[in-house]
């Protein structure tokens, strides 16, 4: 192939009107001929350079660790969020907020639903409460020791 014919088919490339047949046959020559005319030697740079990334393999990707750690800590504020609801849900149930002067409330005013039963006994109520809440601790000892773990509440 004659160096005026390369020039044709290097105008079309850069055109983007070439077929994958010329675009062989520009590879191949600037792949034979190390010494070309001066206007087309950054083309044949360029199509040197593509040949050998072609022959190069994508480095393998690395594990994004602070992604996962953000995923981790989304996780766990889900969770406390949760047993803040669990908490939330347990006050309102021995406090409701109703009339006072409903049949319902016992002598000392305190009403908790629990399992679906009304339950007005003051120390059924308070031990209720004290093993919610002894388990809500225990999720949120968990929580931050997870957390701690990964050290991610310190600024960088």
């Amino acid at each position: 192939m004659e160096s005026k014919e390369i020039k044709i088919l290097v105008e079309r490339y850069f055109d983007g009107v070439t077929t994958l047949e010329d675009e062989t046959r520009i590879a191949q020559y600037f792949a034979t001929h190390n010494v070309v005319d001066e206007e087309l030697e950054v083309v044949r740079y360029m199509f040197v350079g593509l040949s050998e990334l072609r022959s190069t393999s994508a480095p393998e990707p690395k594990m994004n660790i602070v992604a996962e750690q953000r995923n981790s800590t989304w996780l766990w504020l889900g969770r406390m969020a949760a047993i803040a609801a669990v908490v939330a849900v347990v006050l309102f149930s021995i406090n409701p907020l109703t009339d006072t002067n409903s049949d319902t409330l016992s002598q000392s005013g305190i009403v908790c639903h629990i399992n679906g039963v009304v339950v007005d006994d003051p120390e059924m109520v308070a031990s209720e409460t004290n093993r919610i809440l002894g388990c809500v601790a225990d999720n949120m000892a968990l929580a931050m020791a997870s957390i701690e773990k990964f050290n991610i509440l310190s600024i960088e």
